[in-house]
């Protein structure tokens, strides 16, 4: 699939083509000269599926929790699919990787419901973060997983989130791991682009179908660090691909 992305993407810069990429909002920026590279309705409000857990990280480590506590995993906590048991119990660090790397939608529910108040608290603290710390002025959460469509946000505030973000040492870390291991089973990441040799420092992806593919990310690219927001993409790979060529040609002209 990475072939076949990188192939199209240069394809289309070098025929004169339309630009190769479907997403309807998206937002690429030089961070060391904060020029905008490429955009497309940065100021949409779209709804952001599982970058949430971005966001459900930086709670859980902004608000300093012991992360080899362990958490039991209840029937309550089983929203989807997932790589935990009910009635087993996980530390936090353990749920914190999940969420992050495998997008485990369980593991960042058992966080919220047993937050220091319960899951409404977390929500708050949630929204308290986005709106006072990182200045996001369109956005809103209402769960921690990204399953509900009410979470949504913008190209422009995400990029605030994913700076924001890159100040935390186990998101920077976890953002560059390619699998995490559960007892004996091991679950790769959710980002291609890792696994393609993007030299990541903060990525993570997202897909429902409100949503669409999403994709956020921090990278360095010859010399520079510049962070992606793409959001309703139906190819993200193709999209990140191509984006990440027409910036590099911005930055050499």
């Amino acid at each position: 699939m990475r072939l076949i992305a990188r192939l199209i993407a240069i394809m289309a810069l070098t025929l004169g083509a339309v630009p190769a990429w479907s997403a309807p909002s998206f937002l690429v920026v030089d961070l060391d000269t904060k020029q905008v590279l490429h955009d497309s309705g940065p100021d949409a409000p779209r709804s952001i599926a599982s970058i949430t857990k971005l966001m459900t990280a930086i709670v859980v480590l902004q608000s300093d929790l012991d992360l080899d506590s362990h958490v039991l995993i209840t029937k309550n906590d089983r929203v989807s699919s997932t790589a935990l048991v009910v009635g087993k119990s996980y530390t936090r660090r353990q749920l914190l990787l999940l969420s992050l790397i495998k997008s485990d939608n369980v593991a960042a529910h058992a966080l919220a419901r047993t937050f220091p108040g319960g899951e409404d608290d977390f929500i708050n603290e949630m929204n308290r973060i986005a709106n006072v710390h990182i200045k996001m002025t369109n956005t809103h959460f209402v769960d921690s997983s990204g399953l509900d469509s009410g979470n949504k946000s913008t190209a422009v505030d995400l990029v605030k989130l994913v700076i924001y973000g890159q100040q935390f040492k186990f998101i920077r870390e976890a953002s560059d791991m390619t699998s995490v291991t559960l007892g004996k089973r091991i679950y790769g990441t959710t980002n291609r682009m890792l696994k393609a040799g993007w030299n990541t420092v903060v990525a993570k992806t997202g897909f429902t179908n409100a949503a669409g593919q999403c994709f956020v990310t921090i990278w360095e690219d010859r010399g520079h660090k510049m962070v992606m927001v793409i959001l309703g993409s139906n190819h993200r790979w193709v999209d990140s691909e191509s984006l990440r060529l027409q910036a590099l040609a911005k930055i050499n002209q």
